[in-house]
């Protein structure tokens, strides 16, 4: 009888061992999994999987766009990556981060400012699609529906002001 508790110990902690392997190494989109992975394999080690090896529809491109579309746990796991970006594909998670304002301003206000600064997230400066004048009018009427008041909005508004300034009454 000790026998078989001990054998279905072993199937249990055996089983368990591997399920846990799964869910760390499975290249899950979705980003309670992913944000789980990177707390306990870390950032470079999630990010490199998510990038490597997975033809042409790499699971790095879902976490761009899930950053994109402003999704707070998608913001979160930007902010997590951050340590790892590298040059590409770490410059398509840098201009996700400042097409976020647009998708969401308080979740991008409050997140992505803090880790990547008010240059990147809110003007865009050093992504791929930095903002102009026009557009940073229209992420400053965004900025409108932000209730909240804090530093990191203050410094938005300031840069985004500074952008419209520069760019004269065009």
């Amino acid at each position: 009888m000790a026998i078989g508790r001990k054998g279905r110990l072993a199937v249990a902690l055996v089983a368990s061992v591997a399920a846990i392997g799964l869910l760390l190494f499975w290249p899950s989109t979705n980003p309670v999994m992913i944000h789980a992975r990177v707390r306990v394999l870390g950032p470079r080690t999630v990010y490199g999987n998510l990038t490597c090896c997975s033809g042409d529809a790499l699971p790095w491109d879902e976490v761009v766009r899930g950053v994109r579309s402003g999704e707070p746990r998608w913001l979160e796991l930007a902010v997590a990556f951050k340590p790892a970006l590298d040059t590409h594909p770490g410059e398509e998670m840098v201009t996700a981060v400042a097409a976020a304002l647009t998708a969401n301003p308080p979740a991008a206000v409050e997140l992505l400012i803090p880790a990547y600064g008010a240059d990147l997230v809110c003007a865009g400066q050093g992504s791929e699609d930095p903002v102009d004048a026009a557009g940073a009018r229209g992420r400053l009427a965004a900025l409108a529906s932000v209730h909240q008041t804090s530093h990191e909005l203050a410094l938005c508004r300031e840069v985004l002001a500074r952008i419209v300034g520069a760019g004269g009454g065009a």
